[in-house]
């Protein structure tokens, strides 16, 4: 595989539903995020999955555009969703947010990730970062 140094920070919209995902439909949501992204050959530094969008951090493989990883995103976790039976569903907004983040920089999104519950509670959010359209 060729080198390469390409980290995205990903935002994609949830449409509400009836009723948010039950905490462990949640945590099963956020681990087949993980899983595929692995799949796909790159990594995920910082994930926050909250009622109404997700933020992550990944450092992407070169053979995979934005738009690529997000359908990869999004279809495998509708998927996995339905099939667990749980009579819970997901649904992605149209469109994602992308913003390519300089190695020097890593940290500083690490933290906004890891900080949303925080961040939306207090308003204290970067609207690059919160972009989805």
């Amino acid at each position: 595989m060729p080198f390469s140094e390409m980290f995205y920070h990903v935002v994609i919209g949830i449409e509400p539903g009836e009723k948010p995902l039950h905490d462990v439909t949640s945590k099963l949501v956020e681990a087949k995020m993980l899983e595929e992204i692995e799949r796909i050959e790159g990594r995920c530094l910082a994930l926050a999955l909250l009622p109404d969008h997700v933020h992550v951090l990944i450092v992407a493989p070169p053979v995979a555009s934005p738009d690529d990883i997000v359908s990869v995103l999004k279809d495998s976790t509708v998927e996995h969703v339905s099939g667990m039976g749980r009579g819970e569903k997901l649904e992605w907004k149209p469109g994602y947010g992308v913003v390519s983040v300089s190695k020097s920089h890593l940290d500083i999104v690490e933290k906004y990730i890891a900080t949303q519950v925080e961040r939306h509670e207090s308003g204290k959010i970067n609207d690059t970062l919160e972009k989805i359209e």
